[in-house]
């Protein structure tokens, strides 16, 4: 069989270090890895073209999974039945043209998420819980590479004023998270100004280098109520208003307000708020563990050609309308 994946992928010309004993040395390697991009053309590939065809790509596949053993049985049929499906209208990541420029082809579809997160004085009871629970998502994410291609993180915290810690991010090569902090009043007006802004910045990113990009995801974690004269309903018409407007899915835990939070959700379907005598730490914790969830089913949708925004609703949480 080793044979003959080497007969087959000679004659596709993927590159020949693949199928060495030293598979680590062929950049090839880490992309399959990452389970991306299968279209990459490897720099050292004499005739410029990788894995030209779907028979091809899964030998490689094949080939990686009895020599350097990184990946799954499943990952292997998963990444070749989407290469064969895709392969059709999209044999190869560039095409050279007669003038020598060359056009990126798309790559895919990439859903942009955004945890906006409350970073008032009220927090602080919570934060080191938060800032955990970010590190566990960023370890559950990367278990699930398939999914995890398919997504970008964003983290942006908000309390007088709003801030990006962490812009749109492949959580798969991400070496650090940021360290949220907890003071001040609250301003939802600064939080949506915030997240328009990056809105504005990451889609037409993501789209030049070749993506298409969902519609984003927002999900929205606050314990109070916001500050006297926030005019935060005006900023969010203003995000609303836009064609790439988000959908917002709000979370409401501590003191939050359930027809507050009705309102910051796009739909009353995305607004969750804790039932009422449960700990702020323990819907805190449940909050997390949905959000981790979400990210990864939300991903996995994606990746199977499914546009459909996954959300579980957290353990002691109901519908913020449902609250009287």
């Amino acid at each position: 069989m080793r044979a003959l994946a080497r007969c087959l992928l000679s004659i596709d010309g993927v590159c020949a270090l693949m199928m060495t004993n030293e598979p680590s040395r062929c950049p090839g390697v880490q992309r399959l890895h990452d389970l991306t991009d299968p279209y990459w053309r490897c720099p050292w590939s004499p005739c410029r073209v990788c894995y030209a065809s779907p028979a091809a790509f899964v030998w490689a596949l094949l080939a990686l999974r009895s020599t350097a053993s990184v990946l799954t049985w499943r990952e292997v049929a998963a990444v070749g039945r989407e290469f064969a499906r895709d392969v059709p209208r999209r044999v190869l990541m560039r095409s050279i043209s007669k003038n020598g420029s060359s056009e990126v082809e798309p790559k895919g579809s990439i859903l942009l998420v955004y945890f906006v997160a409350d970073e008032s004085g009220s927090m602080a009871r919570n934060i080191g819980e938060l800032n955990e629970g970010l590190i566990t998502l960023q370890d559950e994410l990367q278990k699930q590479p398939f999914a995890a291609a398919r997504v970008r993180f964003s983290v942006i915290g908000f309390s007088d004023t709003a801030f990006t810690h962490l812009e749109a991010a492949d959580l798969r090569s991400t070496h650090w998270l940021p360290t949220l902090g907890a003071q001040g009043l609250t301003s939802y007006a600064a939080a949506f100004n915030e997240l328009g802004l990056r809105i504005s910045v990451d889609i037409p990113r993501l789209k030049q280098q070749g993506f298409a990009v969902l519609r984003p995801a927002v999900f929205f974690l606050t314990d109070g109520m916001p500050s006297p004269n926030d005019n935060w309903r005006a900023a969010q018409a203003r995000l609303l208003a836009q064609p790439t407007r988000p959908n917002v899915i709000a979370f409401g835990i501590g003191n939050a307000d359930a027809q507050v939070v009705c309102e910051l959700a796009t739909e009353e379907q995305y607004a969750f708020k804790a039932a009422r005598g449960v700990d702020t730490g323990v819907a805190l914790s449940e909050f997390l563990t949905s959000l981790t969830q979400s990210v990864i089913s939300s991903g996995q949708a994606v990746a199977s050609g499914h546009a459909e925004l996954q959300f579980d609703r957290p353990e002691g949480f109901n519908l913020a309308v449902d609250f009287v």
